[in-house]
């Protein structure tokens, strides 16, 4: 009888931490953890949230790290890989609608100096990026010392070389002004 119970028991457990290996946010399973192509980093899911435009929902954003970590100006400094993953849920959105949206964020939130630094490379990893279409995922992978790999239903798109490109990604989604302050909060796991 008693054996049976532990049975029951760790069965219930069991069943419970295979349920704990993935978030669900707007009907996007996210897993706690990811591994990055190539190098084979294994990241864990800081915070994730949803971009939302006239009260409806565009995207979930997922930011993914070696450890969980809530500080923005750390994270921003990028000493590890670092994962930035977009899942789509509207019907569709242009590509020039994502830049316009990544660069007023980048402009908002850095100096007119470090602005001209990194609207270039920002510029050249959205230039990667075609229109995308609900249920796309856009995986973008910081590797310092490299630069940014580009991921679209985890296919290669591309590569943009030097570190400057992961500041400046960073800047526009966890920076003082970013695309959305609610998401910021989400993605560094205090919102």
């Amino acid at each position: 009888m008693m054996r049976k119970m532990i049975y029951r028991v760790a069965a219930i457990l069991l069943i419970g931490a295979a349920c704990a290996q993935a978030r669900t946010l707007a009907d996007v399973n996210l897993p706690e953890e990811v591994a990055l192509p190539g190098d084979g980093s294994r990241l864990v899911l800081n915070g994730a949230g949803v971009v939302r435009r006239l009260f409806v929902d565009v995207l979930v954003s997922a930011l993914y790290l070696p450890r969980r970590q809530q500080n923005a100006g750390e994270l921003i400094e990028l000493p590890s890989p670092a994962r930035v993953q977009f899942h789509v849920l509207y019907t569709e959105i242009e590509a020039r609608d994502l830049e316009r949206a990544w660069l007023d964020a980048l402009a908002d939130s850095t100096s007119s100096e470090e602005l001209k630094r990194l609207a270039t490379v920002a510029q050249e990893l959205v230039d990667l990026i075609p229109d995308l279409r609900r249920g796309d995922v856009l995986a973008v992978d910081l590797l310092p010392g490299i630069g940014a790999r580009l991921y679209l239903n985890e296919d290669l798109l591309g590569e943009v070389a030097g570190d400057e490109v992961s500041r400046a990604l960073l800047v526009a989604w966890i920076g003082e002004s970013p695309v959305d302050d609610g998401v910021k909060r989400a993605m560094l796991g205090s919102g």
